[in-house]
């Protein structure tokens, strides 16, 4: 069992779901976290990882967009893995070596629910009510 000092899955997921050149919006990086892991952190959930990444200098923001730093590129790049939960858990077992810092919220809760609305809604949801 880990400490409240370790890095998290959820932390590795979204690290991974960042573009390793360029920048990304909210939604972007949730559309890329679904595909990865098939589901994406609450709203809560990413907005603590979203600020402990930014504070331990693994991604950046930009015209409220976010991307990976050269320090998270470093951990993304050359990994075994493909994607999926392989990935993840490759890019989590390399988030050990960083120092996690917390940090203050950088994602406004209105970002934060109007980007995952959409990505928290159950897939059969969203496919009935657009059949229906």
């Amino acid at each position: 069992m880990g400490s409240a000092d370790d890095w998290t899955y959820d932390d590795a997921l979204i690290l991974i779901s960042l573009p390793t050149r360029g920048w990304t919006s909210v939604r972007g990086m949730l559309s890329t976290a679904d595909h990865h892991n098939h589901g994406v952190p609450n709203q809560e959930v990413l907005a603590e990882v979203v600020a402990r990444l930014v504070a331990s200098g693994l991604v950046g923001t930009r015209d409220r967009q976010l991307g990976a730093t050269a320090k998270g590129r470093a951990l993304q790049e050359g990994t075994k893995a493909s994607g999926g939960y392989d990935l993840i858990v490759e890019v989590l077992d390399r988030l050990e070596a960083i120092p996690r810092h917390e940090g203050p919220p950088i994602v406004s809760p209105e970002s934060l629910e109007k980007s995952s609305r959409h990505y928290g809604d159950p897939s059969w949801r969203r496919l009935w009510r657009r059949i229906t």
